[in-house]
């Protein structure tokens, strides 16, 4: 079966590019009401990637020089599949996490606005309009162009609630080893994150080594300049923000 025919069989279809406000949440770690929910923007099926992993490695390298080009959405939703999208039908991701507690939000910053990406709608949620790029990327003007800047935000509540719960978990377990790390600490949560995001900026630099595109990944940014341009809640921490485009 090809790719395109188990990502249709997975639920990705286009979408209505506006929801019912009333349409039920399917993850009640979000909590979201109906003044959460907007206006969306579908994105294409992703397309096979078919570059060998081997080239792919090969090839993978970090630019700080962007073009104003922008990307095309089928390459956006390419990237954002690899990123963290869908390939099982219990709804898991392209890229792991720990228990798989998926605390990991991926904010999409464009030249028209602040966006929230969707795996399981393939879509785009709207957050706030205008042009954002500086405020999640460095002064230097040929990175802030890029067209596309993905910021990685951990969700501490739903991290909280899946950590607390994995706790649960392991205190049944009888094995002294286990007992030993059955208590999750703030350490075991940041550690988790940090990884949960790593993987997620490694899978971002594979798909742009195999679609031919640049890419930079930053921890030193303006976090308060950042949290405000996406209208982040107190328990939403920014770690990390990603430039991708097309290099001079």
């Amino acid at each position: 079966m090809s790719l395109k025919k188990q990502l249709k069989k997975l639920g990705y279809k286009s979408r209505a590019l506006q929801i019912k406000l009333t349409e039920a949440v399917t993850d009640p770690l979000r909590k979201r009401n109906a003044a959460d929910l907007g206006i969306f923007r579908p994105l294409p099926i992703p397309d096979p990637m078919t570059v060998s992993l081997t080239e792919a490695l090969m090839n993978r390298h970090t630019d700080r020089q962007f073009a104003e080009q922008t990307i095309s959405d089928q390459m956006l939703s390419n990237l954002l599949w690899a990123t963290d999208g869908i390939n099982r039908k219990d709804g898991r991701r392209t890229t792991p996490s720990p228990f798989n507690w998926q605390g990991i939000e991926i904010y999409v910053v464009k030249s028209n606005g602040v966006w929230l990406w969707e795996p399981e709608r393939t879509s785009l949620r709207f957050i706030k309009g205008g042009d954002l790029r500086t405020a999640v990327a460095p002064v230097d003007p040929l990175v802030s162009r890029a067209p596309v800047h993905l910021v990685y935000v951990a969700n501490l509540e739903s991290t909280k609630i899946r950590a607390e719960s994995a706790s649960e978990f392991l205190s049944f377990i009888r094995s002294d080893r286990f007992k030993r790390i059955g208590t999750w600490t703030q350490t075991s949560v940041r550690n988790a994150v940090m990884i949960d995001v790593g993987a997620k900026v490694q899978a971002c630099y594979l798909a742009c080594a195999a679609m031919g595109l640049g890419t930079v990944c930053r921890i030193t940014l303006d976090r308060g300049a950042a949290r405000e341009a996406l209208s982040l809640k107190p328990r939403q921490i920014v770690i990390a923000s990603q430039s991708v485009g097309h290099t001079l």
